[in-house]
């Protein structure tokens, strides 16, 4: 196939915007069904090394709990069942998103977490300038577990910094 042809490929069924990014062929280098070396942003790349750098020597890795028990102020995380008990006993249903956030908060209480490092505890991911989702789940999950979300006492925002849990935690094996 000559080089052309995909060029008349492109023109004819206007596919260039999922073939092109910031003026640059992706993917397969730019031709279909073809290996060939690809071009990059030097800039795309110093960011994906320099986010993966930071998961990795964040000091914020997941801690393995297994089938451990986390409680603080009454209430009790079953790591491993995925449960959440209220101080009476009774299970607290929480989406997988709000479980993992808890958990993530309880494991590193009284330490400032950023939004963008709890995206990357509960997601593996970094949040974009405008992600919200975050503030999203913690807003439900204080519905759930504080006395007054209004007036939170567990989980506490930290202006200019992220969030912290205050909760008095303890871990404990099954």
């Amino acid at each position: 196939m000559p080089p052309t042809s995909d060029r008349k490929f492109r023109s004819h069924h206007h596919a260039d915007g999922a073939w092109r990014r910031n003026g640059q062929d992706r993917g397969a280098g730019g031709r279909r069904g073809r290996l060939s070396a690809q071009t990059f942003n030097p800039r795309e790349l110093l960011a994906r090394i320099k986010a993966v750098l930071r998961r990795g020597s964040s000091g914020l890795d997941r801690v393995d709990h297994g089938e451990s028990r986390i409680s603080f102020n009454g209430w009790t995380i079953d790591v491993g069942k995925r449960d959440l008990k209220n101080p009476d006993g009774v299970l607290v249903a929480l989406t997988a998103g709000e479980f993992d956030l808890l958990v993530a908060l309880a494991e590193r209480p009284h330490r400032v977490l950023s939004r963008d490092q709890l995206l990357d505890l509960t997601r593996g991911r970094e949040a974009g300038p405008f992600d919200r989702s975050v503030d999203v789940q913690l807003s439900r999950l204080r519905r759930k577990v504080e006395k007054d979300p209004k007036d939170p006492e567990l989980i506490k925002t930290v202006r200019g910094g992220g969030y912290m849990f205050t909760g008095n935690v303890e871990t404990t094996d099954k």
